[in-house]
């Protein structure tokens, strides 16, 4: 097992609906729950080390607060070069590069575009 953090997940511009974030390593949930526009969280677990594949999206709710619906996954913005930007439905890491520690997802699902920054500390 590896222990990576993820912190301040923070959302800097986001329409009026209020939808769960949620977080998926290796497809699975590993965090779900409501950010505010200008807001933060923190995301401190322990995943198994093969773990590469990063997601963060959104879902409907049920009256719980529980994400209900199929995940629909925000795009990560993989910086290419400093002109270019791609769009991945993932972020792929190597758990031991310790050259990274931020990404960036944008959301285009309708009253819901925002940029998520994800920062994030690996072991090494």
């Amino acid at each position: 097992m590896v222990h990576i953090k993820f912190w301040d997940v923070f959302c800097p511009v986001m329409a009026a609906v209020f939808e769960p974030i949620i977080l998926r390593v290796d497809e699975e949930e590993i965090f779900h729950g409501s950010i505010e526009q200008g807001g933060t969280l923190l995301v401190n677990v322990r995943v198994p080390i093969q773990t590469i594949k990063i997601e963060m999206g959104t879902s409907d709710i049920d009256g719980l607060g529980e994400p209900a619906g199929p995940f629909r996954n925000f795009v990560y913005l993989d910086p290419v070069n400093a002109f270019h930007t791609e769009e991945r439905d993932s972020l792929k890491l190597t758990l031991f590069d310790e050259s990274m520690s931020r990404a960036v997802f944008r959301s285009k699902f309708p009253g819901h575009e925002g940029k998520f920054e994800l920062s994030f500390s690996l072991p090494g």
